[in-house]
């Protein structure tokens, strides 16, 4: 039964400017964080519509059912987050171990539902979506490996890179970069690891992703010069057409990699990429991109990058044969562009 508590409760968090000390506040009075409105819907679910972290947090800490589903439509407060377009508020009940598979009644996904009204950085985030308490296990020593793959200071950090909906590996190259330490062999096996896992489970997306990742931390650390000379390497452009020829050839490379041959998002990305010569479009990382996060999806402008693009790597040039035989990729570069390419 919902009392007068409840359903000030209710009425609070359907609004968007209500503040978590308000929220707080009737929760310790004795209203229930789990109240059901009449028309079905719980605070949690009210607070994720409105996109209000700071509520949801609190609900969240005062026992709020994440997976709770009304009746009628079986609508979940993921679902809701997703669709009112808040990122944190999406990272925040995914965190709390909302279900991302759960489906409504027209057997749409949150991640489906958040595609179909225009959110597609929303459905990119739980497409993709790993939990911070997956990489636990990793704090400790694997197997007979005598050190553990991850601290408890770099899991955040690592966590936060496996999160980015960004493909372009220069951006990624670029926040390694600012977080040395994950440029290390055990991190690249902890990724291949879950990458494994997750196609166990059926989820092939999420393991060609990791494998992506996984690959990234692998070139910093066999590219001569290390992660900054890859960083430039991967932005720069030719002088001819514009085309970035260095990042084709690692993408596709690494995609090549892929041990998992037989899945079908590998054989989706093979088959779109075939066709297509370096050089035209669209590029690898934007079919990669298009495969795992959806064909809307474009990347926040920041997202990765913090601030690492080279100022040496603007609208350079260099051999373009050379740049794909450093990623063991000569024969993806056409012969008019190494022809045409110039010191």
């Amino acid at each position: 039964m919902t009392t007068s508590e409840d359903q000030t409760l209710l009425d609070l968090c359907n609004k968007k400017d209500a503040t978590a000390e308000e929220a707080r506040r009737l929760l310790e009075a004795g209203a229930s964080a789990n109240a059901i409105s009449e028309k079905g819907m719980s605070p949690l679910m009210n607070a994720c519509m409105k996109g209000n972290v700071p509520v949801s947090k609190v609900l969240l800490e005062f026992g709020a059912n994440v997976n709770y589903y009304e009746k009628e439509n079986h609508y979940t407060p993921l679902m809701f987050a997703a669709m009112s377009g808040s990122l944190e508020c999406t990272d925040l009940v995914l965190n709390a171990g909302a279900n991302k598979y759960a489906s409504n009644k027209m057997s749409k996904s949150a991640g489906g539902l958040a595609a179909f009204v225009g959110q597609h950085h929303t459905a990119a985030r739980i497409n993709s979506f790993i939990t911070a308490k997956e990489l636990e296990p990793f704090l400790k020593p694997y197997a007979f490996e005598e050190e553990p793959r991850i601290t408890e200071e770099e899991l955040p950090r690592l966590h936060k890179w496996m999160l980015f909906n960004e493909f372009a590996p220069a951006p990624l190259a670029g926040y390694l970069r600012k977080h040395p330490s994950l440029i290390a062999t055990p991190k690249a096996k902890l990724l291949l690891s879950l990458s494994e896992e997750y196609l166990s489970r059926g989820h092939d997306g999420v393991a060609l992703k990791l494998h992506y990742l996984a690959c990234i931390i692998q070139r910093s650390l066999a590219q001569e010069g290390g992660v900054d000379a890859l960083i430039k390497f991967l932005w720069k452009k030719h002088k001819s057409d514009g085309f970035r020829y260095g990042e084709e050839a690692f993408v596709r490379q690494s995609i090549r990699t892929f041990k998992f041959d037989g899945c079908d998002i590998f054989k989706k990305v093979v088959r779109t990429i075939a066709p297509i010569k370096p050089g035209q479009t669209p590029t690898a990382v934007e079919i990669l991109s298009g495969s795992i996060n959806g064909p809307m999806y474009r990347p926040p402008e920041k997202e990765g990058s913090e601030g690492d693009k080279p100022a040496s790597a603007k609208g350079t040039g260099g051999k373009v044969d050379e740049a794909a035989t450093a990623v063991g990729a000569a024969g993806d570069v056409p012969a008019a562009a190494g022809a045409a390419a110039a010191q």
